[in-house]
């Protein structure tokens, strides 16, 4: 996680994920700095960040599952399976 982002400030431990669209400046990236519109990238690479119990743990992922949930009910959808914590998501709603 990048220095600009911090979950300790976060009053509730199933508060969603901010960074659920995170990218990196990674190399492996680069080449999708440029998305067309309507598509995005998902990483669950922070979505434990800033737990300091299971349960704060647990409930980070469980509020990362329900805003995965909520973008597939919305129209999202992977446009290919998730290769190392890189997915993909395409909006079929429009």
């Amino acid at each position: 996680m990048s220095a600009e982002h911090s979950y300790d400030d976060l009053d509730d431990a199933t508060e969603l994920d901010d960074d659920l669209f995170e990218t990196s400046d990674d190399d492996e990236l680069d080449d999708l700095d440029e998305l067309s519109e309507g598509r995005d990238i998902i990483r669950a690479k922070w979505s434990m960040d800033g737990a300091r119990t299971l349960s704060e743990a647990a409930a980070k992922l469980e509020a990362f599952a329900q805003e995965l949930r909520d973008l597939e009910e919305s129209g999202w959808q992977l446009t290919e399976p998730v290769a190392d914590d890189v997915g993909i998501i395409e909006d079929g709603s429009g």
